[in-house]
């Protein structure tokens, strides 16, 4: 398994005490901004809009996009749209919060 580290990311949701989705804005090799999203899997006491840095275990799956009421989105043929979703176990999250 491979290790992995955010850095600045953004927790975007919160799913209780099970973890958090979040995503980190990067640039590339050719400076160009690349964003990732991910999911971190513990229980964490942030909040959406936390800024924080996490390291952990990477794993990916592939997941299908659902709309806001659970739905299964569609592409222009009819198909689900599917995708390869990063998932970052045995993590550990840190903030530089000033408190």
């Amino acid at each position: 398994m491979a290790k992995v580290k955010f850095t600045d990311a953004e927790i975007l949701s919160v799913y209780g005490n099970k973890g958090f989705r979040a995503r980190e804005i990067a640039q590339d090799a050719l400076g160009q901004e690349k964003t990732t999203y991910f999911k971190v899997w513990g229980n964490f006491s942030y909040q959406v809009g936390d800024v924080v840095t996490v390291t952990g275990d990477l794993s990916s799956r592939v997941e299908e996009s659902q709309d806001q009421d659970g739905n299964p989105k569609l592409d222009r043929e009819g198909k689900v749209v599917r995708y390869a979703a990063l998932h970052v176990n045995n993590a550990q999250v840190t903030s530089e919060a000033p408190f």
